[in-house]
């Protein structure tokens, strides 16, 4: 008699971004969806160019890349994933997410949002919004909200509201504006040097340090 095997499907993390650069506050973000026991592992999704940000400059891909491995290198169960490199732009996540079911139909995927995100995914400002709200799990974590977000949670739809998940973390709040800012201030010699010597230390606290010496290194944001 033979019996047929039954495969559990593993859960992943997708955090999307254009981690530019990645800092602490990512990395503290991502430990917290894992520790929470909703995904197995979670992988960062480096976007080549948000469809909310087409007007912006942003760093090369590569440069974005290689940062991000650089800081994930020695977390277990976090990985990186160009996969939008190779998909139609613009990098819908709704498309992305259609590809990646396909591809991979042995794993489930829960999208990590930050709640701001969360608000105008609830919104229907993304593309296919309903069909990422319906098909996946969703880990909403807290950033900078105004009092009608907050209450968010409190307001969505009961179809929603078993498998989207709000969590409570006190979480690192660093801008990559500001760090880019920093960086490019610093190269137009900017600010004097006590000031400079002060926020220095500051951007040193944000980022891991194998991303900051990448920086310096290669005159990223100058």
């Amino acid at each position: 008699k033979h019996c047929k095997r039954i495969f559990k499907k593993v859960k992943v993390g997708l955090f999307f971004g254009t981690f530019d650069p990645i800092h602490n506050g990512h990395l503290k973000i991502v430990n917290e969806v894992h520790k929470s026991g909703f995904v197995k592992k979670v992988s960062l999704v480096v976007t080549p160019q948000s469809p909310f940000k087409i007007n912006n400059t942003i760093t090369s891909f590569i440069h974005r890349a290689n940062m991000l491995n650089l800081a994930i290198s020695d977390i277990p169960n976090l990985n990186y994933s160009d996969v939008e490199l190779n998909l139609k732009y613009p990098q819908f996540t709704s498309n992305t997410l259609r590809f990646l079911k396909k591809k991979y139909p042995n794993n489930s995927y829960v999208l990590i949002l930050g709640l701001d995100n969360y608000h105008s995914l609830h919104n229907r400002q993304w593309k296919d919004s309903d069909y990422i709200m319906s098909n996946f799990e969703i880990s909403v974590f807290n950033r900078k909200i105004t009092n009608n977000q907050s209450n968010l949670s409190k307001n969505i739809s009961k179809e929603f509201r078993k498998y989207h998940h709000f969590l409570n973390y006190d979480l690192i709040n660093i801008s990559s504006t500001a760090i880019r800012q920093f960086f490019s201030k610093q190269s137009n010699n900017k600010m004097d040097n006590n000031f400079s010597s002060h926020e220095y230390s500051k951007i040193k606290s944000m980022l891991p340090k194998a991303v900051l010496n990448y920086i310096e290194t290669h005159g990223i944001y100058k």
